[in-house]
């Protein structure tokens, strides 16, 4: 962090304002010894969301015409769907990212709105998988008794319905804590660091 401090108020020094600092000083300015960058970090990690997003989506849609009855058609037509609009929003954030850190008014403003847009595509993807959770549960649910005995009626007795929505409940609670410990790890040492950084130049101005 002395590094940082030492960077920061070279730069400070060298600079009228902060409009004229590039993309290759920020870098300088928030890189430790050992790493390509938190921004660059946490930007990549952000593209592997985007790649499993795209996968997903084209996953969802070969299995659609091969999957029976039609309730799962439909559920896993709407995982599809939201998945392709995932992929969309995901790949418009990260464009945004690649730009880099904002110079509209200084290194501080800029970083703390970087910070602030990582936060929030994770906030999205956590809230966008408890909805998700349910619909993709019962999607397998209703092809796996499918596959178990195809010419079985299904969700014509009570305890059909009774295990349908114990799975739903436990995929949907196991699958949110996975989700946030998979984003903690993919995100939660940069971000914080991130934040070391953000203190740092605080006290700096």
């Amino acid at each position: 962090m002395d590094e940082l401090k030492q960077a920061w108020g070279s730069l400070k020094s060298k600079t009228e304002g902060f409009t004229n600092l590039t993309e290759a000083e920020i870098k300088n300015t928030v890189n430790d010894s050992t790493s390509y960058g938190i921004i660059e970090k946490l930007r990549k990690n952000v593209k592997y969301k985007l790649m499993w997003a795209i996968f997903f989506t084209v996953v969802f849609a070969i299995i659609i015409p091969f999957a029976f009855p039609l309730a799962s058609q439909i559920l896993i037509s709407i995982m599809l769907m939201a998945y392709a609009i995932g992929s969309i929003l995901l790949y418009q954030e990260l464009q945004i990212l690649k730009k880099g850190v904002k110079m509209d008014s200084n290194l501080l403003t800029g970083l703390i709105a970087y910070r602030d847009r990582i936060k929030r595509v994770i906030k999205s993807e956590e809230v966008v998988g408890l909805t998700m959770y349910p619909i993709s549960t019962s999607g397998g649910f209703f092809l796996g008794m499918q596959l178990f005995n195809r010419e079985a009626a299904i969700m014509d007795k009570s305890w059909h319905w009774g295990v349908l929505i114990s799975t739903v409940l436990l995929f949907t609670v196991l699958g949110h804590f996975a989700a946030r410990k998979m984003n903690e790890k993919a995100f939660g040492k940069y971000l914080a660091q991130l934040e070391d950084n953000i203190e740092l130049l605080r006290s700096e101005t």
